[in-house]
């Protein structure tokens, strides 16, 4: 496997199907055995487009779990290197708009999802000043006054602040109320009714 990780070619089986090598150099007959238990794994393990990729190398003969083990890994490092620039791009974005103050916790909450993202996927962390200053561009404009107010220095502070400061702004639902004396009044007038329905029925 550590030949393959760092195999610029795809290994390949000699003519004659007695060897495979791999990069400059020909395989173990445990690496051989090891290459069909490979490929049988993969497809136990793998979905979707990534087990399509697998089940083309079946005709490859011996080195099919060899081939199919490569052109995935190929495949995903392509991916995980798109994955690190566009995640990239929207830890870094400079446009963020402003949200309503309803939205402030769920777009907080998926700014720092990006950020951990970022963060597995580079080994890089954001520093926290951008964090700070891309807060302040997200939450509501009286928010980010009292945020800028308060003068905090970090993204944690800013958050925990203007978190603090969504829950004072958002509307209470008003209390309802309850009028005995009125429900007591409509008990009354409801008695001379009946007693006039009784007073008509032994007429």
């Amino acid at each position: 496997m550590i030949k393959l990780d760092y195999s610029e070619t795809e290994p390949v089986e000699s003519s004659d199907g007695m060897t495979i090598t791999v990069g400059d150099s020909e395989i173990t007959l445990e690496e051989e055995w090891c290459s069909d238990q490979l490929y049988n794994l993969l497809v136990q393990k793998c979905e979707g487009p990534a087990l399509d990729v697998i089940m083309n190398q079946n005709l490859k003969g011996k080195a099919r779990g060899l081939i199919a083990w490569f052109r995935t890994l190929r495949e995903a490092e392509g991916q995980v290197s798109a994955k690190r620039s566009e995640i990239t791009e929207e830890v870094y974005q400079s446009n963020r708009k402003t949200v309503a103050i309803k939205d402030v916790v769920s777009t907080l909450e998926a700014y720092e999802n990006e950020v951990r993202e970022y963060k597995i996927l580079t080994g890089n962390t954001v520093e926290d000043t951008i964090m700070l200053v891309n807060l302040k561009k997200m939450v509501p404009e009286s928010n980010r006054e009292r945020v800028e107010t308060k003068d905090v220095q970090t993204y944690a502070e800013a958050k925990e602040y203007a978190l603090k400061q969504v829950r004072n702004l958002k509307p209470k639902a008003k209390p309802i109320t309850i009028d005995l004396h009125e429900e007591e009044e409509e008990e009354e007038e409801e008695k001379p009714r009946k007693k006039t329905r009784l007073q008509e029925e032994n007429q």
